[in-house]
């Protein structure tokens, strides 16, 4: 019985994954400076009111936002070097986004004025076009990551044959003991 036992919380202990019932998540685009986005709990449930840091690849903080009540947050970059976005909800929720280094165009409102030089407009081109990339980008990105906080059909089925397989195994385990000679 105690091989049984013990076999039973290896196989438990191998197949163990990290729980995601209650998994914090960050999304969040950045066109140029800015950074918006939201934070969250897998599965939809928004969380108001969350401090969310800024820090440099060495952990300082370098900024901090406070998230509405929809849980959406927008904050401007601090540098130009690659940075992290931490929330820490305090009770063992927390989630991090890295944040690579910044582009060299900075976001420009607007577009050239009638009468400028051809080299300004120029100049402003590359950034514009990143932010109506951006733009368009964005609710493709907000779907993909909605899909895989999905808790699929395959998921759940996967969970039932790995629950089946150890009692399988326990079973099969049992009854090599019982026809097994004494010694």
């Amino acid at each position: 019985m105690a091989r049984l036992l013990a076999l039973l919380a290896l196989c438990l202990a191998l197949g163990a994954a990290p729980a995601s019932a209650h998994k914090l998540k960050i999304f969040a685009t950045a066109v140029g400076e800015r950074i918006e986005g939201k934070i969250y709990f897998v599965g939809g449930g928004v969380v108001p009111g969350a401090k969310l840091q800024l820090q440099d690849a060495k952990g300082q903080k370098l900024a901090e936002v406070t998230a509405d009540q929809a849980g959406r947050f927008a904050l401007t970059r601090s540098g130009p070097g690659a940075q992290v976005l931490v929330a820490d909800l305090g009770d063992g929720h927390v989630a991090r986004l890295a944040l690579p280094a910044a582009g060299a165009a900075a976001p420009v409102a607007g577009s050239a004025a009638v009468g400028t030089a051809p080299g300004a407009a120029d100049a402003q081109l590359p950034a514009l076009l990143e932010q109506a990339v951006a733009r368009q980008i964005e609710p493709l990105r907000a779907q993909l990551n909605d899909y895989e906080d999905q808790l699929r059909l395959r998921d759940i089925l996967g969970g039932l044959a790995f629950i089946i397989g150890l009692a399988g195994t326990a079973a099969w385990v049992k009854a090599g003991q019982r026809r097994a000679p004494p010694p």
